[in-house]
């Protein structure tokens, strides 16, 4: 008898244990470590202990999209062409809110003083996103041509610079910083104010009801944050975290934006520079609004 109570009393406990574990919801967050696109998640979660929030680092963009696409990780803030590409392949991933904006920027070697000198030069860019579309899209405005070369990595990108196999690189902050012997040509944010780049992004697919409450008390902390925003914090994180010095980080800040929300004027542009992933051959049509748009409020 005594025995059988016992036996009964240690299954209630895992049955109990198993409950419990599952009515703690985890989020799994990939973050794109040679970018800032995370900047004021990272600072939020370094001064507040946010239960079930668990980061995941990559080295890339395509690192981060593939992660997400098969279910390693939950969300991510990654190029929003990266989710236009896997959407138009039916897989599940969706835009919830724009984030990182601006940023980006055509860095040269030092022969190079104007776009046309750009002519038939080879540039190094991280394929299918958004600042390889960006890179065909002003070329065409300025009336050169050149031969892309691409990278997975934007370290693998910024060594090629610095050995003179390509004479120009598409990169972003603080990548851009940390080529103190380079010069930037061009900033993509003069072309396009507040232009997305990097935006939060989730596989409709790994998201439970324990998920979403976690993601939409995030969305709500990132948003009280970015108004009440301290920008000495954001150099001194940069200075420890990245390397930089003070003016770097502060050069670094100056050309980044984060803003929230899916405002027309992004979903306008986000979908404007798709159609040269058309022209690329990146995809035969671009998705539907409605399936690469998700507004979790």
């Amino acid at each position: 008898m005594l025995y059988r109570q016992i036996s009964m009393l240690l299954v209630i406990s895992a049955l109990l244990f198993c409950a419990c574990a599952k009515t703690e919801p985890k989020l799994r967050l990939g973050f794109i470590k040679p970018s800032i696109n995370h900047l004021p998640l990272s600072l939020l979660l370094q001064q507040n202990k946010i239960a079930g929030i668990k980061l995941v680092y990559f080295s890339s963009g395509w690192e981060a999209q593939e992660a997400l696409i098969s279910g390693k990780i939950d969300a991510a803030i990654m190029p929003f062409t990266y989710v236009y590409i896997a959407v138009a392949k039916k897989y599940p991933l969706r835009i919830i809110s724009f984030f990182e904006r601006e940023s980006d920027a055509v860095v040269v070697s030092p022969q190079i003083s104007r776009p046309i000198d750009l002519n038939g030069k080879r540039i190094g860019l991280l394929k299918a996103s958004s600042v390889d579309l960006l890179m065909h899209s002003w070329a065409k405005t300025e009336g050169f041509e050149f031969v892309p070369v691409y990278f997975r990595t934007p370290n693998e990108m910024t060594g090629a610079l610095d050995a003179g196999a390509v004479q120009a690189i598409v990169a972003y902050v603080p990548v851009v910083q940390k080529l103190s012997s380079k010069r930037v040509l061009h900033w993509f944010g003069n072309e396009h104010p507040q232009h997305p780049c990097c935006d939060l992004v989730v596989n409709i697919n790994q998201l439970g009801v324990g998920q979403v409450t976690l993601l939409r008390g995030l969305m709500d902390h990132l948003k009280e944050r970015l108004v009440m925003a301290d920008p000495s914090l954001s150099t001194r994180y940069l200075i420890a975290n990245y390397g930089l010095d003070s003016l770097q980080a502060s050069q670094a800040l100056e050309h980044t934006i984060f803003k929230m929300g899916l405002d027309a004027d992004g979903i306008a542009f986000e979908r404007q520079l798709m159609q040269q992933a058309l022209e690329l051959g990146y995809l035969q049509s671009i998705p539907q609004a409605e399936d690469i748009y998700l507004n979790l409020d």
